[in-house]
C-alpha cells in the first residue's frame, strides 16, 4: 500500500498532472507500468510509432536526431504531412544512467 502511496505523490507531484483529482490520477496510474533500464539502454528509436508515455524518475537519457541538411528546406512540409498520418517518433532516447 507504501508502494502505492508514494507512486501517488510522485505523479501528483509533476507539473503536467498537477490539479487531477486522486481518482483521475488512480485511473492514471492503474495503465502505467514501471520499468527499469541500464545504462545504454535505448528507449525507443526515430520511426518507433508513439504508443506510449515515459516519465524518467531517476537518472538521465540522451536525446538525438540525425538531421540531413536537405531535410531542412521541406521542414515545413514534413510538419504538415505528419499531422496528416500516425505520429511516429521522430528521435532515439537512451539512458545515460
Amino acid at each position: 500500500m507504501k508502494k502505492v502511496q508514494h507512486k501517488m505523490e510522485f505523479f501528483a507531484n509533476l507539473p503536467i498532472l498537477k490539479g487531477l483529482s486522486r481518482r483521475n490520477l488512480s485511473t492514471l496510474l492503474y495503465h502505467f507500468e514501471h520499468h527499469k533500464k541500464q545504462k545504454g539502454d535505448v528507449l525507443y528509436r526515430e520511426g518507433d510509432e508513439a504508443d506510449g508515455v515515459y516519465v524518467v524518475k531517476k537518472g538521465e537519457v540522451k536525446l538525438s536526431k540525425e538531421i540531413v541538411a536537405p531535410e531542412l528546406a521541406n521542414l515545413d512540409i514534413t510538419i504538415n504531412l505528419l499531422r496528416q498520418r500516425p505520429i511516429k517518433k521522430n528521435i532515439d532516447v537512451r539512458t545515460l544512467e
